[in-house]
């Protein structure tokens, strides 16, 4: 096993003794995270502040109830889910994210609940296979733009966040997770990783649907798909897990009918990302089922004659309902400013081989300003790479590729292939969109599925705990 300990493991498990009450709240939350009820609890949180349209309320619920998990429950996987969940409530506030100020002190008991689980149930460090590669990625985002970017842009806080949380903040983060993930057993940890998935997916395709509830006049008005100006965010995350879907149907066959819902929110999301990837995610999903023995062969015939047949019959129509709200020459528009930024970051690559012009540079801001906030992203990750960080970041991002897709090789069982789809979405959308360069929700998903995937290679003979949502009714397997 390729780690490290500075801890002994017993010392990992030794926990400090709370005061009683302490003690009875710890009990009374540890039987909650093993219960049927908590993925419904965090689904109805996320969907009442996505129904309702209080996603300030319902983030800063979700904030607290990652703080008391952390403090209470001595399974820090137990506070991922609720802090995952954030991220769709605020998609609703794409453009205005300044509404979450009022969410901001709330951070402080977020932070607390960390270092009270840390004094509690302190960690054994230890970094996995992936931990080379981020620290050599993390060198990278730091040291792009060396000798271009000017102080005053790297220090900006847009730049010191996407810098920092790509960065060290990556690198952290993985050693964390890896570390709260030892002791826990292979069965365990795959599926509360599905879960996670498929929760986190799910809530996306509530974020579809509360638009629509919001904005369905628009569909009947123009009879075109209206804008979602989050469409891309919502295409990376419901391409990405989609893969869960997959896995929990190879026991369950009734979760096709959430491939259902998935390929649905991917087209009405009106992203072309989604609508691309999607599909190609779709049918690998569907051949790896076959593969797996779920489904039989001719369903793929079936599948390709019925899509042949709507092709043929509505192709048209479902084209032009799909981008005939846009104003562009058509699915790929030569014009927009996608074009533009590619050639633009070759360039900034061939001027600054080395180092790149950095993340936080605004020199492109001429072509692309993004949302208030964000970084100038290039939305393609290869030339994202090339053009801010330069050769350095080429090769650094080229080694952790590659020591991820040789774990994803060396242990070949169903989970892996599952962790390799959704790697491979999270990828095919960073073709096109920032993706994996959006440090939350996408990089920091990538980082926990990898941790899993790596623990799980290791197939520690542990105990299985009794975990109630294993067995119970909420996306039963």
């Amino acid at each position: 096993m390729n780690t490290t300990s500075l801890e002994s493991g017993a010392a990992r498990r030794q926990a400090v003794r709370p005061a009683p009450w302490a003690d009875v709240l710890t009990r009374r939350t540890e039987a909650f995270w093993a219960s049927t009820y908590y993925f419904p609890t965090m689904v109805l949180l996320t969907a009442a502040g996505l129904l309702t349209g209080h996603v300030v309320w319902g983030a800063a619920a979700l904030i607290m109830v990652c703080a008391w998990l952390l403090a209470f429950c001595s399974d820090f996987m137990a506070a991922i889910c609720p802090f995952m969940m954030i991220f769709p409530l605020a998609t609703l506030e794409y453009k205005n994210l300044y509404v979450f100020a009022p969410c901001v002190p709330l951070v402080f008991f977020l932070i607390a609940g960390f270092l009270v689980h840390m004094v509690r149930w302190p960690l054994t460090i230890e970094v996995g296979p992936s931990g080379r590669g981020l620290t050599l990625t993390a060198l990278a985002v730091t040291l792009g733009g060396l000798g271009t970017i000017s102080a005053v842009d790297y220090l900006s806080l847009t730049s010191l966040y996407y810098v920092g949380s790509l960065g060290i903040g990556m690198l952290v983060a993985y050693v964390v997770v890896y570390s709260a993930m030892s002791g826990i057993h292979v069965r365990i940890l795959q599926e509360f990783t599905v879960r996670l998935l498929y929760t986190l997916g799910f809530a996306m395709v509530l974020t579809v649907v509360a638009f629509y509830m919001q904005n369905w006049h628009l569909l009947l008005q123009s009879r075109t798909i209206p804008e979602l100006i989050y469409r891309n965010f919502v295409a990376t995350i419901l391409v990405t897990t989609l893969p869960a879907v997959f896995y929990m149907a190879r026991s369950g066959r009734r979760h096709l009918l959430s491939v259902g819902l998935w390929a649905l929110a991917m087209f009405f999301s009106g992203s072309r990302s989604a609508l691309l990837f999607g599909g190609v995610m779709l049918l690998l999903g569907l051949v790896w089922l076959v593969r797996q023995g779920t489904l039989p062969r001719w369903t793929l015939w079936v599948m390709a004659g019925g899509c042949a047949a709507v092709g043929a019959l509505f192709g048209d129509s479902l084209l032009q309902l799909f981008i005939g709200g846009r104003n562009t020459a058509g699915f790929i528009d030569p014009n927009e400013s996608r074009w533009r930024l590619l050639q633009r970051g070759l360039g900034d690559f061939l001027q600054h081989p080395m180092f790149g012009i950095g993340l936080g540079s605004n020199q492109n801001r001429d072509l692309y300003k993004g949302v208030a906030g964000s970084f100038c992203a290039y939305h393609n990750a290869i030339v994202q790479v090339a053009g801010s960080m330069g050769l350095t970041g080429l090769l650094t991002y080229g080694a952790l590729v590659r020591d991820r897709v040789r774990l994803l090789r060396q242990h070949r069982d169903a989970f892996t292939e599952m962790v390799a789809l959704a790697y491979g979405g999270m990828l095919m959308i960073s073709m096109t969109n920032p993706g994996v360069f959006c440090p939350f929700p996408n990089a920091f998903l990538v980082v926990f599925l990898f941790a899993a995937a790596e623990r799980a290679s290791q197939e520690e003979a542990i105990r299985l705990p009794e975990m109630a949502w294993r067995e119970g009714a909420f996306f039963r397997a």
